[in-house]
C-alpha cells in the first residue's frame, strides 16, 4: 500500500458535529489530529488539524492502520490513537411498494443536492420524530409540495416542533400523528401513498385507510448508529432502545473495548447536535491525556463536567429514541413477495424459509439466503429483517445481531484493492 504514515498522534473519523468536537478538543491539548470525511469538511480553520475531506476509510486492522481512498489513491495512517464518529443513518421500514423510485430516506434531502429546488416535486415524509417536521418545512421552501407528515408518534408538544408545525399547516401540509404508511402504488415509479392510523402497538386501525397522490416519499424511522468500522476492529457493542438500538460500548471517558480506540457521537448513542458534542469533546480530551499531552488534573475535572451533561442529554434523548422506533406490527405490512434485501432482492418468504430452517440470527439468514450480501453490506435491510423476524418470530433484535463487518466498508475500485493487498 502506498502513503504509510504514522505522522498523526489522533485520527477522528467522521467529520460531523461530534467529529469536528473531538478533534477540536485533541488539538487544542496538542494533539496532531488528522480529521477525515467522505463530503466536504466547511468552515474549520484550527490549528493543529490536517483536513482529508472527499477521502473514505474503507478498513481499520490490527495495530491501528486506517486505509483511505482519495481519488483513487490508497494511503494508510497508523496513528496513535483513533477516535470514530462515523455518525448515524436513517432507519427504514418495509411494506409493499416501498423499493419503488422516488422512495427515499430522509437524509437524501441533506446529501443530494441540499440546495435543489424541489418545484413540481408532490412529497409524503413518514415515519417517527421530530426531524420529519424539519425536513417538511425544508421540502416546502424549496418550492415542493408536502401533502402530508404521516408521524407513528403522538403530538410531541414541544414548543419548537409546534412553530414548525403551525409553519406546514399554514402552507397546506395535513400532519398525521399516530399514523403509517401501509403501501406505495406506482409502475416505474411512485404514484400514491397509502396511509392509516395505527393503535399503540403499531396496528392499523380498521378503516383509517386513505390514499394520497405522491410522487416522491421520505422515510425515517429514527436513526441507527453506523457501526462497521467499529465492528470490523472488534470493538465491542451493546443493544439499548433508549439509546436508539446497537451502540458501541465505551467506559466513562468514551474510551472503547479495544486500546487506543475512542467513540464519539451517534454511535455510543442517538440525541441531539449538544449530545454529540459533548461526546467529542470528552472524547478527544480522553485521547489526549491517554497520549500524555493533557495533565491528569485537568482532564478528571473537565471529564466529571462533560459526564454530568451527557448523563442530562440522554435522559431526553432515551424518551425520543424510545418513540422513534416502530412497534414490531410494522412488520404485519409485510408480505410474502415484499423485497426485504433490495440489494439481493431477497424476499420476506425467503426469510421465512430460513426461519423455519431454524436460522436466527443476521448472519444465519446471510449464509442461507444471501440478505446483506449487497453493496450497501446491510445498512438498509438490517433494521427490517430484525423487525420482521421479531414480529414473524418472537426473536429480539438482540436475538438476530448485526452482520459481520469485513472490509471495504464500501465499494471502492479493484485496483485500489489490490494495491492494498498488503493490510491485514
Amino acid at each position: 500500500m502506498t502513503g504509510l504514515s504514522s505522522a498523526a498522534s489522533v485520527v477522528v473519523v467522521g467529520a460531523g458535529v461530534s467529529g469536528r468536537a473531538a478533534a477540536i478538543s485533541a488539538s487544542e491539548h496538542g494533539a496532531n489530529v488528522v480529521l477525515i470525511d467522505e463530503g466536504p469538511i466547511i468552515d474549520l480553520a484550527q490549528p493543529g488539524i490536517s483536513l482529508r475531506p472527499n477521502t473514505l476509510v474503507w478498513g481499520l486492522f490490527r495495530d491501528h492502520q486506517v486505509a483511505l481512498i482519495t481519488d483513487g489513491k490508497v494511503e494508510r495512517l497508523c496513528p496513535e490513537a483513533i477516535i470514530l464518529a462515523t455518525g448515524g443513518r436513517d432507519r427504514l421500514a418495509a411494506f409493499p411498494g416501498w423499493t419503488l423510485p422516488g422512495i427515499k430516506p430522509l437524509v437524501d434531502l441533506q446529501t443530494e443536492g441540499a440546495d435543489r429546488p424541489l418545484t413540481g416535486a408532490t412529497c409524503v415524509v413518514a415515519g417517527t420524530g421530530p426531524r420529519l417536521l424539519l425536513a417538511a418545512a425544508d421540502i416546502v421552501r424549496r418550492g415542493g409540495r408536502v401533502v402530508a407528515v404521516v408521524d407513528g408518534c403522538a403530538p410531541a408538544g414541544d414548543d419548537h416542533d409546534a412553530g414548525t408545525e403551525r409553519e406546514l399547516r399554514a402552507a397546506g401540509v395535513a400532519i398525521r400523528n399516530q399514523s403509517k404508511v401501509v403501501r406505495a402504488g406506482g409502475t416505474e415509479r411512485i404514484s400514491d401513498v397509502t396511509i392509516a392510523g395505527i393503535d399503540d402497538s403499531w396496528n392499523v386501525v380498521a378503516g383509517s385507510e386513505q390514499t394520497l397522490a405522491a410522487d416522491m416519499l421520505f422515510l425515517h424511522y429514527g436513526v441507527i448508529a453506523s457501526l462497521e468500522l467499529a465492528r470490523m476492529i472488534e470493538c465491542a457493542v451493546d443493544f439499548d432502545p433508549a439509546r436508539g438500538g446497537w451502540t458501541v460500548t465505551h467506559d466513562a471517558g468514551m474510551r472503547t473495548s479495544q486500546p487506543g480506540i475512542y467513540a464519539a457521537g451517534e454511535i455510543c448513542g442517538i440525541g441531539t447536535s449538544k449530545l454529540a458534542t459533548a461526546t467529542g469533546r470528552l472524547a478527544g480530551l480522553s485521547a489526549a491525556v491517554d497520549l500524555g499531552a493533557l495533565d491528569r488534573a485537568t482532564y478528571e475535572s473537565a471529564r466529571s463536567e462533560l459526564q454530568s451533561e451527557i448523563a442530562e442529554l440522554n435522559v431526553e434523548s432515551g424518551r425520543i429514541n424510545l418513540a422513534s422506533i416502530p412497534g414490531s406490527a410494522i412488520a404485519r405490512l409485510i408480505q410474502p413477495e415484499t423485497v426485504v434485501c433490495p440489494c439481493e432482492q431477497i424476499m420476506a418468504a425467503d426469510i421465512s424459509e430460513a426461519l423455519a430452517e431454524g436460522a436466527v440470527t443476521f448472519n444465519d439468514f446471510k449464509r442461507r439466503t444471501r440478505c446483506g450480501m449487497g453493496m450497501c453490506q446491510a445498512r438498509i435491510c438490517s433494521p427490517i429483517l430484525a423487525s420482521y423476524v421479531e414480529h414473524a418470530a418472537g426473536y429480539s433484535p438482540k436475538d438476530v445481531g448485526l452482520m459481520t463487518s469485513r472490509p471495504p466498508v464500501k465499494p471502492i475500485p479493484l485496483a485500489a484493492l489490490a494495491a492494498a493487498a498488503d493490510v491485514g
